[in-house]
Parts: structure tokens; sequence; C-alpha cells
């Protein structure tokens, strides 16, 4: 018959732990070195698929272009923000609100619009700064006279498409928020596109790039509520293209989104 092993207690002004607590602990510290660097290779990975989306809120900025109120406010700028930017950039105002009412009376005027930059793969938007005349009349190019008229939208003549992807708030999406997409950010985006910010669909390509399309109803016109029910899920979306500058619009036929 073994004889019972004496029961180990750990003193710390010893120079040594004994040989039982010293092995239990050798292995709890390794266990948790190990999942330190698995949980910080799962954060890197989460934000890299966050998106290369920015803020560039630092300062305010000013641009000059035609403002469009409809179906989303939304300015033709004069000169892309920076090479290779979109030159239709929508306009949003500040927190999780559009700014219909900050464009209004400006349709077709050549304005100075002052406010932040939001940026991802090339597509622009701008947030108005807060205060009163962030939206103005160009006394340049002018004095904020009416222009020639902006086209209506172009369809692309293809009909109607069915297209994969989520719907977003590219408010958040284009770096407002990281991350600004999926389910995790569905409560924040159901928020944003009911303050009166224009819901899109992004669609992946296999090769990683990203194309954007503004989401309208069967006439054109701004559907905020219609996509509610399915922001921040895979859908299919089914409707006609059309572009608006160089901002795809998709018309969503009724009953044209279904879950993935």
């Amino acid at each position: 018959m073994s004889k019972p092993q004496p029961d180990e207690f750990y003193v710390g002004y010893e120079a040594k732990s004994p040989p039982g607590i010293a092995a239990r602990t050798r292995t709890c510290v390794i266990v948790y070195v190990v999942l330190s660097m698995l949980v910080a290779t799962a954060c890197v990975t989460f934000i890299a698929r966050t998106g290369k989306g920015q803020w560039m809120d630092s300062s305010f900025k000013s641009f000059t272009g035609v403002v469009r109120e409809s179906p989303y406010p939304m300015i033709e700028l004069d000169q892309p923000i920076f090479d290779g930017a979109s030159r239709t950039a929508l306009l949003v105002d500040f927190g999780k609100r559009g700014a219909q009412k900050r464009v209004e009376g400006f349709e077709n005027l050549h304005v100075v619009v002052t406010g932040t930059v939001l940026e991802r793969n090339g597509r622009c938007m701008i947030e108005l700064a807060p205060e009163e005349g962030a939206v103005r009349r160009d006394p340049v190019e002018g004095g904020g006279s009416p222009v020639v008229p902006l086209q209506d939208v172009q369809m692309d003549g293809r009909g109607m498409i069915s297209l994969q992807g989520e719907i977003v708030d590219p408010k958040c999406f284009l770096g407002a928020m990281k991350p600004g997409e999926g389910k995790t950010h569905k409560d924040c985006a159901v928020r944003c596109i009911s303050g009166g910010i224009p819901p899109s669909l992004v669609c992946w390509s296999e090769d990683g790039s990203v194309t954007y399309y503004v989401l309208t109803d069967e006439t054109g016109h701004a559907a905020h509520e219609l996509f509610l029910d399915v922001v921040g899920e895979p859908v299919e979306v089914r409707g006609e293209v059309g572009r608006i500058g160089d901002l795809m619009v998709l018309r969503v036929s009724p009953g044209g989104v279904r879950r993935l």
C-alpha cells in the first residue's frame, strides 16, 4: 500500500514552489499564452475584414459642385476629392440622419459644401458640418445660379437583373463604424437608414472589389422603409440598374428582395 502524499502548500517567501503546484502553474501559463496568441490572431483577422473605409474627420473641408435633392441628397463635384475617387458623392447630416432638410432649395444650384469625407474603395460621401451654412450658394460660379439641368437617371438598358450582396447604410460602411456591415452592425444600420441615410447594396466580386448601388423603389424614389428588415443580411435583389453621374442606382421591383 502506497504512502499517501502530503498536501502541498505554497509559501511566498520560499525559494521554490512545491513540485505539484509548480507544474500546474507552468501548464496554466502555457495555456494562457497560447490562448492570448489565438485571440490576438482572431482580432487582427476580424479587423482586417472590416474593410479599408476611412473617415477623414480631423478637420472640415469645403468642396464645390451641383446639388441633386432626389432620390437622395448628393453633389456632382467639380473635381474628385482625390485621384481615383468618385465625383458623385452622397450627402448626409451629422449623426444618423440624412441631409434632405439641409439641401432643400439647392436643387441644380452650384454650391459650396463644408464637411468631412468618408471614403472606401474610391466611393466618397460627405457628412455636412453641423453649423448653419454648410451648404451655400457658390459666389464664384454664377452666384449659385441654376446650371444646365442635371440629367435624369440613365438606365443601362439591361432590363431586370438580379444581384447578390448585402444592404448597408453607406455612412457606416464607408468608414464611420468598424465593422460597418454584417449582422453585428444591423441595429445601427437600421437606425441610420430610418434616419434618412440612403440604403445601399454592396456586391463583392471574386477579386475582392466592391460595387455599390443606391437603392430606390421601382419608380426611382427614395425608399428607406422598404429594406429595414433585411439590412445586414446576405440578399438577392432584383431590379433595373441606372446611373447618376458615376453613382450606380438600383430601382428595386416590388417584392424584389429575398434572403439568401
